[in-house]
């Protein structure tokens, strides 16, 4: 197993991982502000964690396309779905692999996540509960292959699942908006 190399500068008290500023956690944090969220809302609960990684997401795949342009030149679309797969293990997020489909033309397909973090500390639930995973691969591919993207959390280890499995697709504005009101994310 590699090590994950982080810089830590003493002076400043950043921490980084291939340039990308990090912040490190307990790794319950997310489930548990996920969880104080659903107490008081549910659909703002399972839109915001979804918003979350899906935005933060564009930032770091961003900033790994620049990286890994000046270490080894122009990535094919199907080498920067690996390494971002790579990217998610090292950082924490479980074991990250292609699902059953995936077109690495397009950027439709499915990612199986073994072990998500979430599921693992959320426990049991009646529904899929990973939501900030599902924004993540949203962000993700959104910036790689361009345009609106949509992902739904089709299997989860929180329900009993052997692992969760994420499908995505490239939609248009609207019908990321109905996609989004179809699983509970907005009225």
């Amino acid at each position: 197993m590699e090590k994950l190399e982080l810089d830590i500068n003493e002076t400043t008290g950043k921490v980084t991982h291939l340039g990308d500023p990090l912040l490190l956690l307990n790794e319950g944090v997310l489930v548990f502000v996920q969880k104080e969220i659903e107490k008081a809302d549910e659909m703002l609960a399972k839109r915001t964690m979804y918003s979350v990684g899906e935005e933060f997401t564009k930032e770091s795949v961003s900033h790994a396309q620049k990286l890994f342009a000046k270490t080894v030149g122009r990535l094919m679309k199907k080498d920067m779905i690996f390494s971002m797969m790579k990217l998610g293990m090292e950082r924490g997020w479980g074991v990250i692999k292609p699902g059953p489909f995936i077109d690495y033309d397009t950027g439709e397909g499915q990612i199986i996540v073994e072990n998500s973090v979430i599921a693992r500390n959320y426990g049991k639930s009646s529904t899929p509960v990973c939501y900030a995973l599902a924004g993540i691969l949203a962000g993700a591919s959104e910036i790689i292959y361009g345009g609106n993207y949509f992902c739904e959390e089709r299997a989860c280890m929180a329900k009993g699942d052997p692992y969760c499995l994420f499908e995505f697709k490239k939609v248009s504005a609207e019908m990321k908006k109905v996609c989004m009101k179809s699983v509970g994310f907005l009225k």
